[in-house]
């Protein structure tokens, strides 16, 4: 079903504030439409980009982050020098090293690898076990009768 020129706006103006990070109840308020409806559009309008497109993004996403690495390891490689009130700090007359600057920079190079490795798809997937209520009670029923059985043998021995 082909969308309306109308709808097609729509869509692309949801995908584009979902993408600066807005809220899809946010959205959805802007267009007098559910949370939930803006997701279902959002989703569509997502499924409906090309294949190249979406390399395109990826490698454009990738070049900005490359830039941003190589300024934070500019200022990791830097001397930061601790100031106080406009005047540098010394000890014994030799400046005082500020590690701030250096810690930042190892968050921010840390934070920008992460991001890589998401947008790469470089992150192995997360294993959940889901345990019902019945198969948690059947355990605890376990281990209550392996320690009355313990109690037995103390009680015996």
């Amino acid at each position: 079903m082909a969308m309306s020129e109308e709808g097609q706006r729509r869509a692309d103006e949801i995908l584009r504030l979902r993408n600066q990070g807005m809220p899809f109840a946010t959205i959805g308020d802007r267009y007098g439409i559910t949370r939930q409806r803006a997701h279902q559009i959002w989703q569509h309008a997502l499924a409906a980009i090309p294949a190249e497109a979406v390399h395109e993004a990826r490698a454009q996403q990738s070049e900005r982050l490359d830039g941003l690495l190589v300024t934070a390891h500019e200022v990791l490689a830097r001397e930061h020098i601790h100031v106080s009130q406009g005047k540098v700090v010394l000890h014994d007359g030799v400046p005082v090293r500020d590690d701030g600057p250096t810690l930042a920079a190892i968050g921010m190079i840390v934070r920008i690898e992460e991001r890589r490795a998401r947008l790469l798809g470089l992150d192995a997937p997360t294993k959940s076990e889901v345990r019902t209520i019945g198969q948690i009670e059947s355990e605890i029923a376990g281990l209550e009768a392996q320690l009355a059985a313990n109690d037995r043998a103390d009680q015996s021995a």
